[in-house]
């Protein structure tokens, strides 16, 4: 199996989004396909993206994949509560509350079934544990670990990607969010951007080759 990408996103998508990619209607939606099985779904607002997306989520949970399910990319983009600088990337930046959420969700998900994915070389050396579940564990119950929350999901998207054992669902809604310009967030007075933060950039690295 290889991991796919199922985004629902909000209409008007900027930033070149939706460069090379071909194109099927359903309904009132429009279904864009990226290549390596990824797929963004666009359409009027109220059109149902993200029931659409939600629902495929619960199903392809019912039929064994793992899922990592961001339901609010605004949120996690524009609404998290501080950001600290990354231990890990100089010059970039973590926002620990919103990464919390979603990687709660993803282990309330699966729990047990994260031990069978194992996280890349770098994220075991980080975490002090070869699988996802430690990966996750370290960073919602190490509350010394707390800040490195953005790393942690970034680690969870590179070991998804590269699991194939099983197959493998990261969904993303409101996800032209993360294309925006600026973020909401601020640092010493400067204004990030979505490249300064990490987990935005693990999400968005999703359709890059």
């Amino acid at each position: 199996f290889s991991p796919s990408l199922m985004v629902g996103a909000l209409t008007g998508l900027g930033c070149g989004v939706t460069r090379g990619v071909s194109m099927r209607s359903e309904g009132g939606a429009t279904l864009l396909c990226w290549p390596r099985d990824a797929y963004l779904l666009t359409g009027a607002r109220g059109a149902g993206k993200s029931v659409a997306l939600a629902q495929i989520v619960t199903q392809a949970r019912a039929r064994g994949w793992l899922c990592l399910f961001v339901a609010r990319a605004r949120d996690v983009g524009h609404h998290g509560d501080y950001v600290v600088p990354s231990p890990h990337h100089a010059g970039r930046f973590e926002e620990p509350s919103r990464s919390r959420e979603v990687l709660e969700a993803f282990r309330e998900a699966h729990g047990n079934d994260l031990a069978t994915v194992k996280c890349t070389d770098a994220a075991a050396e980080r975490w002090g544990g070869a699988t996802l579940r430690e990966v996750v564990g370290a960073a919602l119950d190490d509350k010394k670990r707390g800040d490195e929350a953005s790393r942690a999901l970034a680690d969870v998207v590179d070991g998804l990607r590269a699991h194939d054992a099983a197959p493998v669902l990261i969904a993303v809604d409101e996800y032209s969010a993360l294309f925006e310009p600026a973020t909401a967030y601020y640092y010493d007075g400067v204004s990030l951007k979505p490249d300064d933060l990490v987990h935005i950039r693990a999400l968005r690295a999703q359709v890059r080759s």
